[in-house]
């Protein structure tokens, strides 16, 4: 059983820090500021390195510093949006199905349809912030759902 999460007067920290000691946590509801917080942090990362990728290309320290990062995020990211989706009411499967379908419809659109593959990187980041727009803006659903109580926060 979940152990029941409760206010406190700076939720930022543990916010932040949830996904990390829950790592393998696929249960239970994760709210909007828990998910956006995350989230942002992570893309946050992931775009400051990738923006500055040509720079780092002969530093073999940064490239592994980044690769580890985005190797060891990667369950705690599918962790806090599984959560999320639970909190709105949908499955966890949901974000399975959505990314799959995100990045087959962005590569075909992209690449065969409007010949846009050398934009295929715009075009996947505006999605990628769309979606966790979406996610952060819907609101859970109130009181307790199939998969839990409500997340704090």
């Amino acid at each position: 059983m979940a152990k029941k999460q409760t206010k406190t007067a700076n939720p930022i920290v543990p916010l932040l820090l949830r996904p990390w000691k829950g790592y393998y946590d696929f249960f239970g509801r994760s709210g909007r500021l828990e998910y956006a917080l995350f989230t942002v942090a992570y893309y946050a990362i992931v775009e400051l390195f990738a923006r500055n990728f040509d720079s780092l290309e002969g530093s073999q320290p940064a490239l592994a510093i980044l690769l580890s990062f985005f190797l060891v995020s990667t369950v705690p990211m599918f962790a806090v949006f599984w959560r999320r989706a639970r909190d709105i009411g949908f499955s966890g499967w949901l974000t399975n199905v959505s990314l799959l379908i995100s990045y087959l419809v962005v590569t075909f659109l992209a690449s065969m349809m409007f010949g846009l593959a050398d934009k295929l990187p715009i075009i996947s980041t505006i999605l990628t912030w769309c979606t966790v727009a979406a996610f952060s803006l819907i609101p859970g659903s109130k009181g307790r759902n199939r998969f839990g109580e409500p997340a704090a926060y």
